[in-house]
């Protein structure tokens, strides 16, 4: 009886697994040269922003803007979260944490602030890398 609670256990944490983000994705950042700060999706718990710039998405191939493949749920920024947290481990990245639990990852021509501050931000911020955690939250 233990064996097959264990094998559908196991089937089902497989199938789980396989449901996650299928699509390969790569991000690019390109600058408008502004340090205009836009919102560009937003769910009950955080809103994403993309400062000086745009957030490009190429999911198999084909190129979107960052704000329409959230929307349509091509990706989404616990896929993103995620990815750059294994990007880390494996040493592709590098990432500041403060002490409030933020983190910032440093990508080749952008940064991903991901906040947690005190005070219950949650926000994520796709900034140039000329930017830190420090101009986001003053």
């Amino acid at each position: 009886m233990n064996r097959k609670i264990f094998i559908t256990l196991l089937v089902c944490l497989l199938a789980l697994t396989s449901c996650s983000s299928a699509n390969e994705y790569k991000l690019a950042y390109n600058s408008d040269g502004g340090s205009a700060v836009e919102y560009i999706y937003y769910t009950d718990a955080q809103v994403v922003y993309v400062v000086g710039g745009l957030m490009m998405c190429e999911i198999d191939g084909s190129s979107k803007m960052l704000e329409m493949a959230l929307k349509d749920g091509d990706i989404t920024i616990d896929d993103i979260i995620a990815s750059a947290d294994s990007y880390v481990k494996g040493k592709d990245i590098e990432c500041t944490e403060y002490p409030d639990g933020s983190k910032e990852y440093h990508y080749d021509g952008f940064d991903i602030i991901k906040l947690n501050t005190y005070e219950g931000n949650h926000d994520i911020y796709f900034v140039p890398s000329s930017m830190s955690y420090y101009d986001v939250t003053n």
